[in-house]
C-alpha cells in the first residue's frame, strides 16, 4: 500500500538519530519499497522509523533485498527490504494502520 508519511531509513550501528522526512513509499507487513538517495548493498541491515499518525513511532530493523536504480533523477534508487525480528505485536500494529489507511482510502475515494 503506498502511504505519504513521515519516515526514516539509517544502517544499522549508526549512531546519529536521522530526523523523519514525509515521503511516499510503499510498506506492508513484511517490509517496503522507497525511493532513496543512499546506496546499499544486498543484505545490509537498516533501521526504519515510521511516523505513524495517532500512534507511537513504529520501529524496525530491516534487510535490503535489492536496490534497483530509476531513470531519474540521477543517483536515485528503489530500495526493497523487509522486515526482520518484528515482534507479532508490532506486525499488528502496523497491518491494523494499513487496513486502517485502505478503509478510509476507498470511503473517499470509491463511495457512492
Amino acid at each position: 500500500m503506498n502511504v505519504t508519511l513521515p519516515i526514516s531509513i539509517q544502517r544499522e550501528g549508526d549512531e546519529t538519530r536521522a530526523a523523519p522526512v514525509m515521503h511516499t513509499f510503499n510498506i506492508s507487513g513484511g517490509g517496503l519499497g522507497i525511493i532513496v538517495t543512499t546506496t546499499y548493498e544486498p543484505q545490509d541491515v537498516i533501521l526504519v522509523t515510521v511516523l505513524l499518525p495517532d500512534a507511537e513511532p513504529f520501529s524496525s530493523t530491516a534487510e535490503v533485498m535489492r536496490l534497483e536504480p530509476v531513470p531519474a533523477p540521477e543517483r536515485t534508487y528503489r530500495l526493497h527490504a523487509r522486515f526482520v525480528n518484528l515482534p507479532g505485536a508490532q506486525r499488528e500494529r502496523l497491518i491494523r494502520y494499513i487496513v486502517h489507511f485502505q478503509r478510509e482510502h476507498l470511503k473517499t475515494h470509491y463511495s457512492v
